[in-house]
C-alpha cells in the first residue's frame, strides 16, 4: 500500500509551503498549465533550453552553469544523489523560481507538481478542488464564458477522468486532508495532467508510492509524453530510468550525464 507517512526529501524541503502558498502558486502558474503540444509555435519541437543556468541559495552555489534542451515528446528522468540541485533545477525550469544566472526558455504552457505540500487542516478542500487547480487561469474576458454550465461540467468530467487514471475514481468528494501520503502523491499527479499540459514537470511524482502506484505513474507519463508532451522528471527509481528516453544525471550543480534511455 502507499505510505501515509511518505514526505518530501531533505533537497525539496525548500519548497514545503502551506496551502496558502500552493493556491497562490498555483494561481501564478496558471498561464503556464495548461494547454498541448499544440501551444507551441508551428515547426518547434524543442519545449525546454537553458543555457549557463545558475543559481545560489544562502549564498552558496546550488546549480553551476548547466546546459539543457528538452524536445517535445520526451520523456526525460533527472536522476542524482540528494543534495545535487534536481528540485532546483526543476523548479527553474518551471518558472518557480528565478536564476541567478543564465537563460532558460519555454516554447509551450508548463504544469509542475510538486512532492506534498503541506495542507493547512481547516481548509475546506475536496481532491476534486486541488486537481482542479490544474486547469486554474487568471481571470479575464474568457473567464465568464469559461465558468458557463456546460464548461463547468467538461471540467468536473476532466477532474474525474484525471482522478482514474492514477487510481482515485469515486475519491473528489473526500476531503483532502482524509488522504494517505501516497493518494495525496497520486492526486497531485492527477492535478498535472489534468489539462493536457504541453511542458510537465515532477519533482519525484512516485515518492511515496507503492509497487503498482510506480508503475502505473510510468504509464501515465510514457502516454503523456507519446501524446506530444514534453515531460521532465526527478526520480531515483532504476525503473524509471529504463522506460526514459534520456536520463540527465546532475551532481554537484552540474549535468555530469546526458545519456540515451529506452
Amino acid at each position: 500500500m502507499d505510505d501515509p507517512t511518505a514526505s518530501a526529501g531533505p533537497e525539496t524541503s525548500r519548497s514545503s509551503c502551506s496551502v496558502r502558498s500552493v493556491l497562490a502558486e498555483r494561481s501564478g502558474l496558471a498561464e503556464r498549465s495548461a494547454g498541448s503540444a499544440r501551444d507551441a509555435a508551428p515547426g518547434v519541437r524543442q519545449a525546454l533550453l537553458a543555457r549557463g543556468l545558475r543559481f545560489d541559495y544562502g549564498g552558496e552555489p546550488v546549480l553551476r552553469g548547466v546546459d539543457l534542451e528538452i524536445g517535445f515528446g520526451e520523456l526525460v528522468a533527472i536522476t542524482g544523489v540528494n543534495g545535487s540541485g534536481k528540485s532546483t533545477l526543476v523548479e527553474l525550469l518551471a518558472g518557480v523560481r528565478r536564476p541567478s544566472g543564465g537563460a532558460i526558455e519555454r516554447a509551450a504552457a508548463v504544469a509542475l507538481v510538486v512532492q506534498q505540500p503541506d495542507v493547512a487542516p481547516h481548509l475546506p478542500l475536496t481532491v476534486h478542488d486541488v486537481v482542479a487547480m490544474g486547469g486554474w487561469r487568471p481571470r479575464s474576458a474568457r473567464w465568464a464564458r469559461l465558468e458557463r454550465a456546460p464548461r463547468r461540467t467538461r471540467r468536473a468530467r476532466a477532474v474525474d477522468a484525471a482522478l482514474a487514471r492514477v487510481g482515485l475514481e469515486g475519491l473528489g468528494a473526500r476531503p483532502w486532508t482524509e488522504l494517505s501520503g501516497g493518494q495525496r502523491q497520486r492526486a497531485l499527479v492527477a492535478q498535472g495532467i489534468v489539462a493536457m499540459p504541453a511542458i510537465l514537470i515532477l519533482d519525484e511524482p512516485a515518492a511515496g508510492l507503492d509497487a503498482a502506484s510506480r508503475g502505473r505513474t510510468r504509464e501515465i507519463l510514457r502516454a503523456e509524453a507519446a501524446r506530444g508532451a514534453a515531460v521532465v522528471w526527478v526520480t531515483h527509481d532504476a525503473e524509471d530510468v529504463a522506460v526514459a528516453d534520456r536520463e540527465i544525471r546532475v551532481d554537484g550543480g552540474l549535468v555530469r550525464a546526458d545519456l540515451g534511455g529506452a
